[in-house]
This record gives structure tokens, C-alpha cells and sequence, in this order.
């Protein structure tokens, strides 16, 4: 059923007879910018992770699949990931000015996979993984990064919760709306003691198409990190736990791109100019529109905070 499964998997990649099979706990495949990773960092002997790769993959698409199953505790047993590789990372946060992410995904059972999730049987989430730390050289190595910022897509299973608590002001969660999604904000530290700051979407997302740094810019904008800090790591996938069957979790596209106060990158990492930022450099501004529960935050100033974001916060 596994070898069925991925035959026709492959189907959805450019090149069938051209597929890397990454089942190593850390396995990658790389091309330019992008790097695919199995990550099965946590694994156990109760089941298995793969991550399907075209060698070649189509720079319009990146299509990946992973097919997993754990069926012991419901930790973390593996990140199944692409991570962007721009040439402008490191970076600080104060020079962010655009981080766009791009994605469709599919979770189903291998078996079934217009069969609906039973959320008792499976415990996954599907997220945007960042690593920054103050100094620049170990804001890139992954186990040395003082901060984690996870924003969630999508969870599945009772069990799959962000590390910590909910922030509040006031009593009252904070809250920011991207579009037609509200994120909620955790705090917690993870098991290497890093700060983990989690953005959790209010509805289960299959694709999305976003820019994200306001979601940094509010770290920022709050005091909770500095601006100062670097970014160094980008990494999205599917954060697997539990599964009593066989799961594939199919991506039909990717795309991420950059963008700084000088200079951006596109999809393909290639740098590029930026028109109108040469005067773009003020300093920062919250300008509250309105009192109360409810705030529209216009941020303007140093690029991360970028200005008519249409950004709501509840607090």
C-alpha cells in the first residue's frame, strides 16, 4: 500500500521516474533555494517518516509529499520540512521588510484520502517555523537560536497545542488579523529552553498566500523580541506526533520570497531592487485608530512594521 500510495503521489511531481526518497532521520535534498528535509528529529521505533522529492523540482510548483505514522505518545516526533535558503538571511528584524509564504497541502489518510480526520486517531499541525537569536552566526544553527516563532496553519488531534500559554493584555488574549484569519499568541520555552512564540490560526487552512512579517512586527511592536535580533532560520512543513494509520501529507505547491528596506529576493532567491524603499527608513509609529477592545494598528517606520496591513489586535 506504501509503494501504492507513492506511485501515485508522484503523479502530482514534475518528474515520476526522478523522485529522491528521503527516509533518513535528517535526510535532505537540496536545490536552490530551497533545501527538503525528512527531519525526523524526535522518532522512535513505533513508526516511520518519508519525505518524497523530485530531484528536479518545478520552480512554479516545489511539489513534496510525506507519508508518516507514529503510534506511540503524541510528542513531536518529526518536522517533515522545505526551509528557504536567501542569500539575505541572516537578518535583522529592524530590515524586514516582506516575508511572503505561499503553500497548498492536503493531510489525508494513505488508505482513505477523502475520508475525513478522526481527531482522536491523529495529532499533527502544519506551520511556518523561524529561528533568530541576538547574534547573527548562531541565529543559524538550530540548536544554539534563542528564539523559536512558530505561525500555525492548521492542527489536527486534542493533543497538538503550542508550547506555553496564551498572551494577554489586559486580562484579554492578544489577538492579530492577517486577512480573513485571527491569530492568538503563545509563550512558552521548549525543551532546549529557547523562547517559543506561537501565532495560532483560528481556522484550519489549506492554502495560503500571505505576507507574514507583521506577525514579527507585533513581536516587535510589543517588547516581546528585539528588533535587533536575527533571522535566521525559515522552514515550513508538518509537525508530525501521532497516527494510528498511515498519513500523507501531499503539498501541492510552495513559494517563499524576502524582502528588505535595500534590497528583496524573490522566489528563486535572486536579489533585486526594491522601488520606493530609499526613503522608507523613518522610525517606527503605531498610530492606534480607535480605543477600546478593539485597535487598528497603522505601522509605518522601520520595515517590519509595514504600514495599511490592515492589522487588528484584541487585547
Amino acid at each position: 500500500m506504501l509503494l501504492a500510495l507513492a506511485f501515485c503521489s508522484l503523479l502530482l511531481l514534475e518528474k515520476a521516474n526522478a523522485i529522491n526518497e528521503l527516509c533518513g532521520q535528517y535526510e535532505t535534498h537540496y536545490q536552490y533555494p530551497y533545501i527538503w528535509n525528512n527531519n525526523a528529529w524526535n522518532k522512535d521505533d513505533t513508526g516511520f517518516s518519508c519525505t518524497y522529492v523530485s530531484q528536479q523540482p518545478n520552480a512554479s510548483s516545489n511539489a513534496w509529499f510525506a507519508l508518516w505514522r507514529w503510534s506511540g505518545d503524541p510528542s513531536v516526533k518529526g518536522y517533515p520540512n522545505v526551509g528557504f535558503q536567501s542569500t539575505i538571511l541572516p537578518l535583522q528584524l529592524q530590515d524586514l521588510r516582506q516575508m511572503n509564504i505561499s503553500a497548498s497541502w492536503k493531510l489525508a489518510y494513505s488508505n482513505a484520502s477523502n475520508q475525513s480526520i478522526d481527531e482522536t486517531d491523529t495529532a499533527a499541525d502544519v506551520a511556518l517555523d523561524l529561528f533568530a537569536d541576538e547574534d547573527r552566526e548562531k541565529s543559524m544553527q538550530s540548536t544554539k537560536q534563542k528564539y523559536e516563532i512558530m505561525i500555525w496553519y492548521a492542527r489536527w488531534g486534542n493533543s497538538s497545542q503550542p508550547i506555553g500559554k496564551l498572551v494577554k493584555k489586559k486580562k484579554k488574549a492578544v489577538v492579530a488579523v492577517l486577512g480573513d484569519t485571527s491569530f492568538q499568541l503563545y509563550h512558552g520555552r521548549n525543551a532546549r529552553r529557547q523562547t517559543v512564540y506561537t501565532w495560532l490560526a483560528n481556522r484550519t487552512m489549506s492554502t495560503i498566500d500571505m505576507d507574514y512579517a507583521p506577525l514579527l512586527g507585533v513581536l516587535v511592536d510589543r517588547g516581546l523580541i528585539s528588533k535587533k535580533v536575527y533571522l535566521g532560520s525559515v522552514m515550513w512543513g508538518i509537525e508530525t506526533s501521532y497516527a494510528t494509520q498511515k498519513m500523507n501529507f501531499t503539498v501541492d505547491s510552495f513559494g517563499a520570497g524576502i524582502r528588505t528596506s535595500n534590497q528583496s529576493t524573490d522566489a528563486a532567491g535572486e536579489i533585486m531592487s526594491a522601488p520606493g524603499d530609499s526613503n522608507d527608513d523613518g522610525p517606527p509609529v503605531a498610530d492606534l485608530l480607535s480605543k477600546g477592545s478593539h485597535a487598528r494598528v497603522m505601522m509605518t517606520g522601520y520595515p517590519v512594521l509595514l504600514a495599511i496591513i490592515g492589522l487588528v489586535f484584541l487585547y
